[in-house]
């Protein structure tokens, strides 16, 4: 009996690393998946058009850029315990929109 509760917590034990392991690859895949997209996207756009707005109210190409550098700077900070890399976001050149 002590046995079979010895090997049932084994079971589960690596039940459970093998799921965690798992998460970090799919996570892992996904994040390298977004970086050669939005590497790409901002290599495609000609430097001359990156304060191109969609429309006077949205963020300019370049400041979506850099948002998005921000975000993943802070996203990796806070998995990681330590602070962000590099210097801290800028205002947005647009008002926020209203939460609701």
């Amino acid at each position: 009996m002590r046995m079979m509760r010895f090997l049932y917590a084994a079971l589960v034990t690596l039940s459970a690393a093998a799921a965690e392991n798992d998460s970090k690859a799919i996570f892992a895949k996904h994040w390298q998946i977004a970086k050669e997209f939005t590497l790409a996207v901002a290599e495609a756009m000609p430097a001359e058009s990156y304060d191109f707005k969609p429309n006077p109210e949205e963020l300019s190409f370049g400041r979506l850029m850099t948002h998005i550098a921000a975000q993943n700077s802070d996203s990796c900070a806070s998995a990681t315990g330590t602070n962000p890399a590099g210097p801290q976001p800028i205002s947005p050149d647009v008002s926020p929109s209203p939460r609701f």
